[in-house]
């Protein structure tokens, strides 16, 4: 339970999170993110495909830290079940 409360205060710390939208991507995570938006998460999808490699495609939400931004995010990017080969 401590491991937990603690993670769960890490995630509350918006010094935290914010620094992890700013600099998450330049210290590494560029080689598990496809993309900051459908934009350029399709074009991602598109670039492996063209070399035969599938993938699966998963909406994190790291940072949403609220019912409203969950929502407004499901709004804008509704799920998509389709080939973007």
């Amino acid at each position: 339970m401590l491991l937990r409360d603690f993670f769960i205060h890490l995630s509350e710390n918006q010094l935290l999170n914010s620094t992890a939208k700013k600099y998450g991507l330049k210290l590494g995570a560029q080689n598990v993110v496809a993309g900051t938006n459908i934009e350029e998460t399709i074009a991602s999808i598109k670039e492996l495909n063209a070399h035969n490699i599938s993938c699966t495609v998963d909406n994190l939400g790291e940072f949403v830290s609220s019912k409203e931004e969950a929502t407004a995010a499901k709004e804008k990017n509704p799920c998509c079940d389709r080939s973007y080969s």
